[in-house]
């Protein structure tokens, strides 16, 4: 028998401001004068609730009832905004990497 071995990706990139490229005030954070947070957060929340979460959901069930085995790829940056906005989706990331 054959075994396949899926692999899933999950990246969620951090927008940048649409002003980037003007003159930076002086006193200004570096990171908040670049990153546009307020759409990285709508966006990010947005898509969780929409993909991340529904897709680990499957992913678990599938692990649970099937013994499926698979391999999950997930950037520094989705971790990060998932720490700050949706601490539910780093839980199911460590349960299906358990």
């Amino acid at each position: 028998m054959v075994l396949i071995i899926p692999i899933f990706e999950m990246h969620q990139p951090r927008r940048i401001k649409r002003q980037f490229g003007r003159p930076m005030q002086p006193g200004t954070k570096l990171e908040n004068f670049y990153f546009d947070d307020d759409l990285n957060k709508e966006t990010f929340l947005r898509v969780s609730k929409a993909a991340y979460l529904p897709a680990l959901d499957s992913i678990l069930e599938s692990i649970e009832q099937r013994d499926f085995k698979c391999s999950v790829c997930v950037s520094g940056t989705l971790l990060e905004q998932a720490a700050a906005w949706e601490p539910e989706l780093v839980n199911k990331l460590r349960r299906v990497a358990d």
